[in-house]
């Protein structure tokens, strides 16, 4: 599975965050700080919780763990014995791939001199635990159970857990495992018979799932208005960069909507957006046609958040570093405070998406540098790059990589990544001031564009090749802004087909494919490149 915008070596380099992890929390004080330095800069920043872990590293503190993935079990109805030893449980993988599993533990053990007196007590059930609800999860999981205490003051348990996960990454890498493997610890020592060992395992999986909030819908309780069919049909459908993948066509969708957003909420949502919905006079307000982005909202290089796309033949070089984004406090703001302005667009999504469970982009995909919520705020003076937001085939190891592995977006029974782009000035003329919106497909160099305009919504798979474009020198100071959401569509069954968004029906425009999206041989659809809109 190869593209050309696919920028595979990130897998490589982060790869080894958990294994680097384990060797920075075994470092003398003297020598940890380095590492920990270095654990930073790395291109998927580490979430909050390991943040916390490592600033206190820093200090030359023992860790303190903030969040433990233990897997606590209070069901009577689960068989169990008690014994000094250590059971390994596993599902979904071949004999082959459990054997190293139970190397990884062993290997482990040995290096934390930890032994039992009991030998080791192992069961594999061959095929994948898929809990009820959690659709698109790979099954793959492997639960621990002993008793990992070696002294008094010191519980290794996490520190364990870390080093067989980075055993279990590094298979991944070196590509003896396919795929991820959800690994948990129960520091007790229980073992569990074979007739229970799908329902506990079923259990690990759930508790990720939940822990990490890998999916939680956006849906809210609200008494806005339903959605009329025509606000649900999109003004343009375009498809780009197409590709055989399992041997199946795929394609990557652009959707644009004129009549989703109407202008009072467009006006509600620059205003959470820009800090103004609170009740000030007007003159108190930044003047931004004049002055451009106000800097106590905005900063430069506040656009780190993408991946960016090192290609030479994509013929960009310029960074998006050096941009206009929001502030942490700002996106801390339109994230986790309450606005009724995002709860009502996120409803909106909700019903516009009726058969899938649309959720916020979680931390544990991609860590807290990729917000699900951010904003542009591109102005004339701006140099622009090439990137994509996400890609599931690239996600690092984490969580979500976990529970859901790696696979190509769009495929069937999976989760699906897209983008929601909201253009929010009150005011904007395309002709004169420009900024559109460029996207990219790569197999033919060829590009298609889409022009801002006020309350204008703009749908896209986080896959696709595309950049923001500067204003005219025209527009002055005056900064295109948009406001950006990173979405996980969740399938609501089994197998679900995740390549068809909507319902389409006799108002649904013609299918414009771009590029090499026009290169399948069995389509219907319109090989054209329209005019920008």
């Amino acid at each position: 599975f190869e593209r050309v915008h696919h920028n595979i070596n990130m897998l490589t380099v982060t790869a080894s965050f958990r294994a680097a992890f384990v060797v920075a929390v075994n470092l003398p004080a003297t020598s940890r700080t380095s590492a920990c330095l270095a654990l930073k800069t790395m291109p998927f920043n580490l979430n909050k919780k390991t943040s916390k872990i490592i600033e206190k590293t820093q200090h030359g503190t023992s860790v303190q763990k903030t969040r433990i993935r233990y897997l606590r079990f209070s069901n009577t109805d689960i068989e169990r014995d008690n014994n000094n030893g250590c059971g390994i449980y596993t599902s979904g993988l071949t004999g082959e791939e459990a054997t190293m599993v139970q190397t990884a533990v062993m290997e482990t053990l040995q290096e934390y001199q930890i032994s039992f007196d009991l030998p080791l007590h192992s069961v594999n059930l061959n095929f994948p635990v898929l809990p009820s609800g959690v659709y698109g999860a790979t099954g793959r999981v492997a639960l621990i159970c002993g008793y990992l205490d070696v002294s008094d003051d010191h519980d290794l348990s996490e520190e364990f857990r870390l080093s067989i996960s980075a055993k279990l990454d590094e298979f991944v890498q070196n590509g003896n495992l396919d795929q991820p493997i959800l690994l948990s610890v129960n520091q007790d020592n229980e073992f569990f018979s074979e007739n229970d060992v799908e329902q506990v395992l079923a259990g690990v999986v759930e508790n990720e799932v939940s822990m990490w909030s890998l999916c939680e819908p956006v849906d809210v309780e609200s008494a806005f208005e339903v959605l009329s069919p025509e606000k649900c049909t999109p003004i343009i459908h375009a498809k780009i960069d197409g590709a055989l993948i399992d041997e199946k066509w795929d394609t990557s969708d652009i959707y644009v909507f004129d009549g989703l957003v109407d202008s009072k909420l467009t006006c509600a949502l620059r205003k959470v957006m820009l800090g103004q919905d609170v009740k000030l006079p007007m003159e108190q307000f930044w003047n931004d046609i004049e002055l451009g982005p106000d800097p106590e909202r905005w900063e430069r290089g506040g656009l780190d958040d993408v991946v960016q796309l090192d290609d030479d033949e994509l013929g960009e070089v310029a960074s998006d570093g050096d941009c206009w984004g929001l502030s942490v406090k700002a996106v801390e703001d339109i994230c986790f405070n309450q606005h009724d302005a995002i709860n009502q667009f996120e409803f909106t999504l909700s019903r516009l998406f009726p058969d899938f469970h649309v959720c916020r982009l979680p931390e544990a995909v991609l860590g807290e540098c990729v917000s699900p919520l951010t904003a542009n705020a591109a102005t004339c003076v701006d140099k622009f790059s090439w990137h994509i937001d996400a890609d599931p085939v690239l996600v690092p190891p984490s969580p979500w990589a976990d529970v859901f592995g790696r696979y190509p977006n769009r495929a069937k029974g999976k989760p699906r990544f897209i983008s929601c782009l909201v253009y929010v000035n009150d005011e904007w003329d395309a002709d004169n001031h420009g900024a559109p919106t460029r996207f990219l497909d790569p197999p033919t160099g060829e590009e298609y564009i889409v022009y801002p305009k006020p309350g204008r919504v703009l749908i896209m798979d986080q896959d696709i090749t595309h950049t923001v474009v500067a204003p005219e020198i025209a527009a002055g100071k005056r900064p295109r802004y948009s406001l950006v959401w990173k979405l996980i569509l969740h399938p609501k069954e089994v197998d679900q087909d995740m390549s068809c968004l909507f319902r389409e029906d006799e108002l649904f425009p013609s299918t414009q494919l771009i590029g090499s999206a026009a290169s399948s041989p069995n389509t219907e659809e319109t090989s054209i490149t329209a005019a920008p809109m």
